[in-house]
């Protein structure tokens, strides 16, 4: 068979695979999520496996010369997105090596393949892809499903409300949107148990993820400094402290003071986490 024939080259490393036409991340046959830069720096690296491919060189491929960002601090953003995306440890790298002052390196070793016979991936995450001219209508039906997460939330408040023989009171509705410039991170909400506040994880123009609180009866949401790449938050029994994830940790914040602790090491905490029978010092992952 002619080589025209074939379809598109596949980049093979471990058990994952990246189709080199579209940059499309699979993990044995299911679809991985990957953000543009993660994606594009991901094909970079493994096209030139082996060899240490400088930062200014990744900076000039991923943005153009008249884009106004912190080069460093968008690179360790997209980075850090596709180490998560791969389970890669910067400490003990499997895949991407971090060779200070120079750049990174892709040190698994890469088969290329072309595949006669492709067939389409399996979905992991159930999401399609959205192209950026239907971007609005995508944030369209994120907002309805916001409105059914405060609902849920809202029902679930009145049931306990009922159980304790208090005065039955009807949900209220209402749709929340992301912070000016900030897109939600999909599957980053979580209600208090109270039922009286809001904590998401979204992200900005620069591609840096924060942990945000709105309170179900206002109109504004706070952003919570010290949780840049957070994600995953989860609320303790009191709603006044947040569990979630970042940079291969498992930290904590009082939502009182905004004070930041982190909790332990949790490189693999991507099921959430939960709090223990003394929920006040005791936080546990799901790995």
């Amino acid at each position: 068979m002619q080589e025209t024939a074939k379809s598109a080259r596949v980049l093979r490393f471990g058990v994952f695979e990246v189709d080199a036409a579209t940059g499309e991340l699979r993990k044995q046959g299911l679809r991985i999520r990957l953000q543009e830069q993660p994606s594009q720096l991901l094909l970079m690296l493994l096209e030139r496996a082996g060899e240490v491919v400088g930062r200014e060189e990744i900076c000039r491929k991923l943005w153009p010369p008249d884009t106004f960002v912190d080069f460093d601090q968008s690179l360790g953003t997209a980075l850090r997105k596709l180490r998560q995306a791969l389970g890669d440890d910067a400490e003990t790298p499997r895949y991407i090596e971090t060779i200070p002052k120079h750049g990174l390196r892709f040190v698994a070793p890469v088969e290329k393949i072309f595949a006669a016979n492709s067939t389409p991936a399996l979905e992991a995450n159930q999401t399609p892809h959205v192209a950026p001219t239907s971007r609005i209508l995508w944030w369209a039906a994120f907002a309805v499903t916001c409105v059914l997460l405060l609902s849920l939330g809202w029902m679930t408040y009145m049931s306990r409300l009922a159980a304790d023989r208090q005065p039955s009171m009807r949900p209220t509705r209402s749709s929340i949107l992301p912070p000016s410039s900030w897109y939600f991170e999909r599957s980053s909400f979580s209600v208090s148990p109270d039922g009286t506040r809001l904590a998401f994880v979204a992200f900005g123009p620069e591609g840096t993820d924060k942990l945000w609180v709105r309170a179900l009866s206002a109109s504004n949401a706070q952003q919570i400094n010290g949780t840049e790449g957070a994600f995953l938050p989860f609320w303790s029994p009191d709603s006044r402290r947040i569990g979630f994830f970042a940079a291969g940790k498992l930290a904590m914040v009082e939502t009182d003071s905004g004070a930041v602790r982190v909790i332990c090491e949790a490189p693999f905490g991507r099921g959430g986490g939960t709090w223990g029978p003394k929920w006040h010092d005791c936080v546990f992952p799901f790995c």
